[in-house]
């Protein structure tokens, strides 16, 4: 019995199925960094988030510290917050709140701003103000640790 093979020559196989497994490991390399890039983003955005809370709660401590001190008078203490709840609502949400009235701050939908920043309107400007520094401080650090 005789078996005899021929064999092919080595440029007759398709280059196709070749180059079809490398472009689908290729495509798979990058819808697996695509996914692992999103989660890290998400991630580093939730640690940013995280931060920037901290860091204004921190000013809130500094303030309430200088006015427990002695450092800074009623109406400069309310001035101060005014200001940190703004900053922290403008570096939250985008909208300028540092530089818009209170009927502003209600027009563009910030209702945590609007609700602290008229809290402090009356204490802020008047020539005396009622010395509740303390709650207030303490409620402005409650709304800020809720908002989201």
């Amino acid at each position: 019995m005789n078996i005899t093979v021929d064999l092919q020559d080595v440029r007759m196989f398709s280059l196709f199925w070749l180059l079809a497994a490398l472009t689908g490991l290729a495509a798979a390399v990058f819808l697996v960094h695509q996914v692992i890039g999103k989660h890290r983003q998400t991630q580093k955005a939730a640690e940013e988030e995280v931060s920037l809370q901290e860091r204004y709660l921190g000013k809130l401590d500094q303030l309430e510290q200088e006015y427990l001190h002695n450092q800074i008078s009623v109406r400069n203490a309310y001035q101060s917050l005014s200001r940190t709840v703004r900053e922290y609502g403008s570096e939250l949400t985008g909208i300028p709140m540092d530089r818009l009235t209170l009927a502003e701050i209600r027009l563009h939908g910030s209702g945590k701003a609007a609700h602290l920043v008229e809290r402090y309107y009356e204490p802020e400007f008047a020539e005396y103000a009622e010395d509740k520094f303390i709650h207030e401080i303490h409620y402005a650090k409650e709304v800020i640790r809720a908002w989201n």
